[in-house]
């Protein structure tokens, strides 16, 4: 879970979220309490009276080997690992819960922790898992992945399944109808008039709009 932190005590590791909302830390709460006792906690933010959450499970020797694994033994160092391979969709789902981000007509990967190299990995793991080509980003020294077109378009269909799961989270992705749209205004462009220059008249291109019939949504 991209929200979360591993947390290495003297026996063994266990699973941390930042700060999260209510709904968020229950869906969290009912997934890893399959594997040991879970808890919400109620934070109060520090700069405004915005609450928060934070879930906390009990240490566990999974915990303590996804450690080894991730951090290689150095507190807060993120790596990036083989098993990212064998991510499903349900598994894209909950990282772009946790990093990502709706931006504009793209939808945003926030890898800033990582570097370009890992950046990289993540990019070919998407385009070898789901067929999606991924954009790596650079602001100042950090690194983020988007997806754009087409394939903002599939990752939406990839992940469509289990967006009711927490609805307070729907923010981070496009609606249906702004999908169907992006997929009809193509052909509805090609309609619109242009000068013998192929240049689009005055206006044309506000003249006509996307009309798409969205049923049972």
């Amino acid at each position: 879970m991209s929200d979360g932190y591993l947390s290495a005590p003297k026996k063994n590791a266990q699973l941390i979220t930042g700060s999260i909302n209510s709904e968020l830390a229950d869906f969290y709460v009912d997934i890893l309490s399959w594997l040991t006792k879970t808890r919400k906690y109620q934070r109060q933010s520090n700069r405004s009276n915005n609450t928060f959450y934070r879930v906390e499970t009990r240490s566990h020797p999974l915990y303590t080997s996804l450690w080894e694994k991730f951090y290689q033994g150095k507190p807060l160092r993120k790596t990036y690992h083989p098993f990212m391979k064998y991510m499903d969709a349900f598994g894209l789902y909950l990282l772009l819960l946790g990093d990502g981000s709706k931006n504009g007509n793209q939808i945003r990967l926030h890898f800033e922790g990582f570097s370009r190299a890992e950046n990289m990995a993540f990019q070919s793991c998407f385009k070898k898992r789901f067929d999606l080509q991924a954009h790596i980003h650079r602001s100042r020294q950090y690194y983020n992945l988007s997806f754009t077109g087409e394939n903002r378009n599939k990752l939406y269909y990839i992940v469509e399944p289990y967006l009711n799961m927490v609805p307070s989270m729907k923010y981070k992705f496009p609606t249906k109808e702004e999908v169907l749209n992006s997929e009809t205004w193509p052909e509805i462009r090609k309609n619109l008039p242009k000068n013998n220059k192929g240049q689009f008249i005055s206006g044309s291109r506000h003249s006509l709009t996307p009309q798409v019939t969205v049923g049972g949504i």
